[in-house]
């Protein structure tokens, strides 16, 4: 009789801690929540924060030298909800107006970092030609100078 191999459940226990781990992870770490707005309801407060924080934002910006109209005109229909009451709605706004800024900022200022990331692989390529080519170079210039300086005598002149 042919006995049947089973697992232990030592394995299957694993198998089982690994997969509810990794059921777990999908779930809480997924990055699409982020995606949705969870906000159910603001309060003035918040809303507040909110427009402060997309104003600090937006100042930033503006000293990073960018252009921040389109940005303005959100704020202040942000801040017309929230006169009206609409704090939920302002708050929103207020958000995404902050999220768009730090996008912007992040953006231009890994722009301004592009030439200073460019010279050590400028310093490494020139280190690289010196010392590939150099070699070849040294070569050719000892070769050269033995060549030329091969048929020469050395001559001494006695005096009398």
């Amino acid at each position: 009789m042919i006995k049947k191999r089973t697992h232990s459940k030592r394995i299957l226990f694993t198998r089982k801690v690994v997969l509810v781990y990794l059921f777990l992870s999908i779930v809480f770490f997924f990055p699409v929540y982020n995606k949705f707005n969870l906000v159910t309801g603001a309060t003035k407060t918040e809303a507040y924060d909110a427009i402060t924080l997309a104003f600090i934002k937006i100042e930033e910006a503006s000293r990073e030298g960018i252009n921040v109209t389109q940005q303005i005109t959100k704020i202040n229909s942000a801040i017309q909800d929230y006169n009206d009451g609409l704090y939920t709605e302002a708050y929103d706004k207020a958000h995404e107006i902050t999220e768009e800024m730090i996008g912007l900022i992040a953006s231009h200022k890994s722009g301004r970092l592009f030439p200073y990331i460019l010279i050590p692989f400028n310093i490494v390529l020139v280190a690289a030609i010196i010392v590939f080519f150099g070699r070849n170079i040294r070569d050719w210039y000892r070769k050269r100078r033995n060549e030329e300086f091969k048929d020469l005598e050395i001559v001494y002149i006695e005096e009398e």
